[in-house]
């Protein structure tokens, strides 16, 4: 597979993964992971929550500033009376998250944490 092909395989499972959240660690279709959401949006209501979560489920605004690589891991909007969100896919080799993955587009070798984030929180 070359870099090109590899990108967007790897966009693909970053697309589907986060469009299928929430989930348990099962993740979404047979891609192993979990969500994170910060004190920052969980101090929001269980309803800004939802819209929130649905913002970053259909998110589509890839562009060279945001998506620098291809791979659809990170996204930013804004939500009124809230402020900037980011979101961010890490990819790591196990469930333990203590090293990065040498196989991202492998989900057999690889564990995806999603996490949802206010701006300021970065």
């Amino acid at each position: 597979m070359n870099e090109e092909e590899k990108t967007a395989k790897l966009a693909k499972l970053n697309d589907t993964f986060r469009s299928q959240i929430p989930y348990t660690n099962a993740g979404p279709a047979n891609i192993p992971g979990q969500t994170v959401m910060t004190r920052g949006i969980a101090q929001f209501s269980p309803t800004v929550q939802s819209a929130i979560i649905l913002k970053v489920k259909t998110f589509s605004d890839f562009t060279e500033d945001n998506d620098p690589y291809g791979t659809h891991e990170f996204g930013a909007f804004d939500v009124p009376k809230v402020g900037t969100v980011f979101w961010k896919i890490d990819i790591y080799e196990s469930a333990d998250c203590e090293y990065g993955s040498e196989h991202p587009t492998d989900p057999k070798r690889s564990y995806r944490v999603f996490t949802i984030l206010l701006a300021d929180e970065y």
